[in-house]
This record gives structure tokens, C-alpha cells and sequence, in this order.
């Protein structure tokens, strides 16, 4: 009996020192937290949106964040949307986007990644949204 519960202790502890090294591997793995990136942009921030169909990336349209901008500083409403879901990226640069979660026409999730050789690195956790897509310019 006392074996048991000193691997059941064990276990625990395991368990938490996991935990532990799971979200301290999350702050080495992310350079800056995403309301940094947001505050280095403004309305007047210019994009490039693609949408992946058949494993590719498809063009859609180019314009300013505009009001999308504010709603991504505030964090919009995070509310749970159906539907179905489409990967949107806003490319803010060659090399930088935003990699967006839209359901409904309306961004429910959003990281910001950069492009690194053939890969993508998150450059930022990932953050519940509730942004409409027609906030864009």
C-alpha cells in the first residue's frame, strides 16, 4: 500500500514538472508576446491576404488593417462562431504574417508567424479573436 501511493506521488510529480517545462519552453519558443507586434502597427498598416485552397495559397485582396487594427489591439469579442473554418494569412511583409482562424467571416483565432526557409516559426502564442474580416480596408 505504501508503495502504491508513493508512485501515485511520483506520478504527480512528474506530471507538474512536465506542466512546468511545457509553458517554460513556451517562452523561450515565442520572442515577443503579441500585443508587442501590435503596437509596432497602426491602421494604416498594409497586407497581403491569402487563403490556403488545395494545399496552396490563394491571393485574395491587399489593403490596410483600418479598423481590423483596433479590434486586434482589444482583442474584439471572443466569442464561439460555427461554421465551417479557412486558414487566412495576412502577409504584412515577405517574410511575416498574421495566421488567422476565420469561421463566419469572422476571425476567431489569430498568431503571428514568420518565415523561416521552408517553415513557418510562431513568433507568438495563439489568441482568441472575435475580429469581423470585413473590419479590413
Amino acid at each position: 500500500m505504501v508503495e502504491i501511493a508513493v508512485l501515485q506521488n511520483n506520478k504527480k510529480v512528474f506530471i507538474i514538472l512536465i506542466i512546468f517545462l511545457l509553458v517554460a519552453l513556451g517562452f523561450i519558443y515565442t520572442d515577443k508576446t503579441f500585443s508587442s507586434y501590435i503596437s509596432n502597427m497602426s491602421p494604416k498598416t498594409q497586407y497581403r491576404m491569402t487563403i490556403l485552397k488545395n494545399g496552396s495559397d490563394e491571393f485574395v485582396k491587399a489593403g490596410t488593417l483600418g479598423d481590423f487594427y483596433f479590434c486586434l489591439k482589444n482583442g474584439g469579442d471572443s466569442t464561439k462562431v460555427s461554421g465551417a473554418k479557412n486558414e487566412v494569412k495576412l502577409w504584412l511583409s515577405d517574410k511575416m504574417f498574421f495566421n488567422l482562424s476565420v469561421k463566419s467571416s469572422i476571425a476567431s483565432r489569430v498568431s503571428i508567424k514568420e518565415v523561416r526557409g521552408e517553415k513557418y516559426k510562431s513568433l507568438t502564442w495563439v489568441n482568441s479573436i472575435g475580429c469581423e474580416m470585413s473590419l479590413l480596408n
